[in-house]
């Protein structure tokens, strides 16, 4: 796996296990479960991780703010975008993590962003719908409003860098 390992986990399809009752083939949106929970059984192991290879003009990122004790993202973002020949974005992947149970893909996101030009207007209104939904987590390090805060100024950040990316 390259180091850009964010990059590849939005893409994931398929998490294969295996166990005493042989191999087992989870969907990669099922496979995370909260924190620190997967849908492993406990007597399996993870073996394969399978995803496409991005094409074309892609970018990606990952921004987050980190705990100030531990480094783990008090809430992540990762950002994969393909652009077509004339600048406009082709597919959108958003992946956020720490924000809620268990990370989820801003698909409202990925929509807003899908067909547009990714100028700033844009890039502002599709990172505004990236905590749509979601029941944030709400604890020492930060409340459920100031995560989903987080979240916007995050997708934000990760969608410039990696269509910076993709368009280099």
């Amino acid at each position: 796996m390259t180091s850009k390992w964010w990059m590849s986990l939005i893409f994931t399809r398929v998490m294969r296990a295996i166990g005493p009752k042989g191999r087992r083939d989870i969907p990669a949106r099922d496979f995370f479960k909260g924190t620190f929970e997967t849908a492993l059984a406990a007597d399996e192991i993870l073996v394969e991780v399978r995803f496409p290879t991005p094409t074309g003009r892609t970018g990606g990122a990952y921004a987050k703010f980190p705990h100030p004790a531990s480094g783990f993202a008090v809430t992540g973002v990762a950002a994969v975008v393909t652009i077509k020949s004339d600048g406009t974005i082709e597919r959108a992947a958003i992946a956020v993590a720490g924000a809620a149970a268990s990370a989820y893909r801003a698909t409202a996101t990925e929509r807003a962003l899908t067909g547009s030009k990714g100028d700033a207007k844009a890039i502002a209104d599709a990172a505004a719908k990236a905590a749509d939904g979601i029941t944030a987590l709400s604890d020492l390090a930060a409340s459920a409003e100031y995560r989903k805060h987080l979240v916007t100024v995050y997708t934000k950040r990760a969608i410039e860098r990696a269509l910076q990316r993709a368009r280099a």
